[in-house]
């Protein structure tokens, strides 16, 4: 018997009717999606009036309901308006408060409510933060690197720090991290430059034994382990990933092999396969408990223990709630002599995380991870008798290759059904990451997940522990060398130019209509993945970007150069790079007025001038331009001539410009107007010193710029 094969050959095939279930998922999606998607924030009654006569309207009709179309109209309509208010409702029901701003060594005082080690230091998460002896409260992320400090749950701690808001959408449609802060309950993130006060609590009542064994894990793995090793080893064992080095993840994503460090479904099929056969295979040994006990279903419910028991120890992250749900389920179907692999769980699995968490369906963990599983259920379901066969029985070494085998294709499948996904986040796709999870799942099978399972199992006996940690290091230095190994190959990564989200929808919604439809009607998905690719070149690309943080990008249409005037850290320009699909960074090559000062580029036609620095502002209108870009605040209109200015960013956000016949703007402002997320505009601001003696009160300044939007910007 075995996993794979259920008892109850007598299941029937999934019925014409089923499909319909398989649909609700999506159908939720698309309203939550859409009510994310909006450039505004609806008014709650529109959303729950439209969920009220879908379902009046549902009633009404209930005599159609042996009419078939009639029950997918009915169902879409009624799971679309639900996805709608739920999305909406738990927006609403977070009300996480944001930083706007950054503060530069504030006075920031707060408890402790968790921390994990991050390298030589700490990351503490303090809530009720008071920064600068404000009246609001935020929960703050904050890095410690002082010698000699040990934080503890409860203790209240006084600082000077440095404090930085979520990031909004670098450019329109770039990712937007200021909503996942929001419903992360992140209001801001920083470093310490100076503890004034730590008074730690009376008492450890708020830490309960599993915050303690973590924490205890932590130190055990460091004594015995360094780095890299030690930070991932840390973050298999408890989920905490502070401790990895940037160097260290940015090696694993360049080999494909980063999904090692995030605990999702791997790691959790891993868990619950090693603990199924273990524990069958030490009760086969006992003919009595053989013949007289269901030691698969044992196996299995043993298996689910120990899911469960990770889960609570590497915490509920989104990617590891959704592996724990699908595993579980499939465990669930084993004790029940039900097909464990089947689409109809995977739907369920998603219907649940949906409604407890509406604000998944933007997360690209929950996007990946669902398409993944459903590419691999729809292989194994169609490659079941292959998996089945007697012959993989014949041996121990035969089963050992089938469970590496199955393994390595579990690898490869994941990867091809992924990869509209990741060029629509990452604009680059591993070429080489199918041999990295080759040569690198050995290691992973056979001693980093077994490590895991005898590190939890022999927490009892230090030496046994220790030597299961010093095992788990063995398989991680073993996956590093394999990792660096494939990233420093040559074109180890393919940079490919950003898929539009139409068209990654599209195609996706294609091959899931493939998948799951059972009558003629499933080749309308080939048809949708033909519309994707069709789609794809009908949305331009921008031209000119200019950022909130004042950086202005040119991407270069005849090369894989990005050019940048400003100052752009390794975060911004790793994700505009990714963004706009180039490889390089370059300063923009300046001819005109006055070199280094006012940079005129041509582009598309366009004169575009660059203004540089302050004294240059008086020569922006000086020569004709299409288009007038500056990092500071300019005080006066060029006629017929676009200006973007810092007032202009300090409104809208980060701004994209297409440089056609009619020049057309794009703002961050208008994708995110009016929601609980968005990040206040800034108000009464100072000029910038030595900007000549152009002073305006803010409402005159406010008036000025309406009136040259109104002359001069196109519509």
């Amino acid at each position: 018997m075995d996993i794979l094969d259920p008892a109850d050959r007598t299941l029937r095939d999934p019925q014409p009717a089923d499909n319909l279930i398989l649909w609700l998922p999506v159908f939720l999606c698309c309203g939550m999606g859409l009510y994310f998607g909006l450039s505004f924030e609806p008014p709650p009654a529109w959303l729950r009036g439209g969920f009220g006569l879908a379902v009046l309207g549902t009633a009404a009709s209930f005599g159609w309901r042996n009419f078939a179309p009639w029950r997918w109209i009915a169902a879409f309509c009624i799971v679309f308006t639900l996805g709608l208010v739920l999305a909406q409702w738990r927006t609403h029901s977070v009300e996480t408060k944001l930083l706007d701003e950054r503060v530069w060594n504030a006075d920031v005082a707060g408890a402790i409510e968790s921390f994990e080690r991050a390298g030589k230091g700490w990351r503490v998460v303090l809530k009720d933060t008071a920064v600068n002896a404000g009246a609001d409260r935020y929960v703050l992320r904050l890095a410690i690197r002082q010698a000699g400090f040990s934080p503890n749950v409860g203790g209240m701690l006084g600082v000077k720090a440095s404090l930085m808001p979520p990031s909004s959408p670098l450019a329109p449609g770039s990712y937007d991290f200021r909503r996942h802060a929001y419903f992360d309950g992140m209001g801001g993130y920083g470093y310490v430059t100076k503890i004034i006060d730590y008074k730690a609590p009376a008492q450890q009542a708020e830490r309960n034994a599993l915050e303690n064994y973590r924490d205890w894990l932590t130190e055990k793995v460091y004594a015995a382990l360094e780095q890299p090793e030690a930070g991932i080893v840390t973050a298999l064992l408890n989920g905490q990933r502070a401790g990895i080095e940037r160097k260290t993840t940015g090696i694993l994503q360049q080999s494909g092999l980063q999904h090692v460090i995030s605990i999702s479904g791997l790691h959790v099929g891993l868990m619950a396969m090693t603990v199924f056969f273990v524990t069958r295979l030490l009760m086969a040994c006992s003919m009595t408990l053989a013949l007289n006990w269901p030691i698969k279903k044992i196996a299995a419910f043993l298996a689910l223990l120990s899911i469960i028991f990770y889960l609570l120890i590497v915490g509920n992250s989104p990617p590891t709630l959704r592996s724990v749900l699908m595993s579980g389920m499939a465990l669930i179907a084993v004790m029940l002599d039900r097909e464990p692999i089947q689409m109809r769980v995977v739907a369920l699995s998603a219907l649940l995380i949906l409604l407890i968490q509406p604000e998944s369906v933007t997360d690209i963990g929950f996007q990946m991870s669902f398409a993944a599983v459903i590419g691999l259920v729809a292989f194994y379901q169609q490659t079941k008798a292959f998996w089945t066969h007697a012959a993989w029985q014949n041996s121990l070494a035969m089963k050992a290759l089938r469970v590496l085998l199955i393994t390595v294709v579990t690898s490869m499948i994941a990867t091809l059904v992924t990869a509209p996904l990741v060029l629509l986040y990452f604009q680059q796709i591993p070429l080489l990451s199918m041999l990295a999870n080759l040569l690198a799942m050995p290691p992973i099978t056979f001693l980093i997940m077994p490590g895991t399972f005898l590190s939890y199992l022999f927490t009892p006996v230090p030496i046994i522990g220790d030597l299961a940690i010093r095992m788990m290091g063995l398989g991680v230095t073993m996956m590093m060398g394999v990792a660096e190994f494939v990233a420093h190959l040559p074109s180890a990564v393919w940079h490919a130019p950003p898929l539009p989200l139409a068209t990654v929808f599209v195609m996706l919604l294609g091959v899931y209509a493939v998948i799951v439809i059972k009558n003629r009607w499933r080749w309308s998905g080939v048809g949708l993945v033909a519309l994707g690719f069709m789609l794809a070149p009908l949305f331009a690309r921008p031209d000119l970007l200019v950022t909130e943080g004042r950086v202005i990008l040119q991407p270069d249409r005849n090369s894989d150069t990005l050019f940048v005037a400003g100052k752009l850290g390794g975060f911004e320009k790793n994700l505009l790079l990714q963004w706009t699909g180039k490889k390089t960074v370059q300063d923009f090559p300046c001819a005109g007025m006055s070199a280094g000062m006012i940079c005129d580029r041509e582009i598309n036609g366009k004169k575009v001038r660059l203004i540089l620095d302050v004294p240059s502002l008086q020569l922006a209108c000086k020569e004709k331009a299409d288009v007038v870009v500056t990092r500071f605040y300019l005080d006066r209109p060029c006629r017929d001539t676009l200006v973007i200015d810092r007032h202009d960013l300090e409104r809208t956000g980060g701004q994209a410009l297409f440089l056609q016949d009619a020049i057309r703007v794009q703002t961050v402002l208008e994708k995110n107007r009016r929601r609980p997320w968005q990040r206040r505009a800034a108000t009464n601001r100072q000029f910038d010193k030595g900007a000549l003696n152009w002073r305006k009160t803010p409402q005159e300044r406010d008036d000025h710029v309406e009136r040259s939007k109104t002359r001069y910007r196109p519509h």
